[in-house]
């Protein structure tokens, strides 16, 4: 068979067009998995963080078991929430102002009146508690109000047998 003048060459260019229509599909690919890829990491370290954050409120509730009344200066810097299996997910307490929480709350149905009254409520004490992962760069932080009661408001000690 004998090819034209104006065949030669289509071989050529058609060879060329199929390459740069399978680089640009494997250049697409490449793009869709990669952020895929980003998207799943940042996801593994916001869990982490809210992990560490969860075990951070943990052993917030925890030590305001133990130390009652006395939450006022209780922070925690930087502790391992597990060093053996997680060695990079830590959890922070700092003491921290939430607007609008008052210093103390009244409860209701604690009034004393008469010559000698009183009123009793709960003293608040606000926390913040911040999750950290550093492998991923992420963190959290939720701020916590713990109550603390019955106190006298207006002298802040406990009541009687509490």
């Amino acid at each position: 068979m004998k090819r034209t003048e104006n065949e030669k060459g289509f071989a050529l260019v058609s060879a060329l067009v199929v390459l740069l229509i399978l680089m640009a599909l494997s250049t697409l690919m490449y793009t869709i998995t990669t952020r895929d890829v980003r998207v799943s990491t940042r996801m593994v370290g916001e869990y982490k963080a809210f992990a560490a954050t969860e075990a951070g409120i943990h052993a917030l509730i925890s030590a305001t078991n133990t130390n009652a009344g006395s939450m006022t200066n209780y922070t925690l810097s930087s502790t391992q929430v597990d060093a053996a299996t997680d060695p990079d997910t830590y959890y922070s307490i700092s003491t921290s102002t939430i607007s609008g929480v008052p210093v103390s709350m009244p409860m209701a149905g604690y009034e004393i009146g008469g010559s000698n009254s009183k009123n009793y409520g709960y003293s608040v004490t606000n926390k913040t508690v911040t999750g950290t992962n550093t492998r991923y760069n992420s963190s959290m932080s939720v701020d916590v109000g713990i109550a603390y009661g019955p106190i006298e408001i207006s002298t802040g000690q406990p009541a009687a047998g509490g």
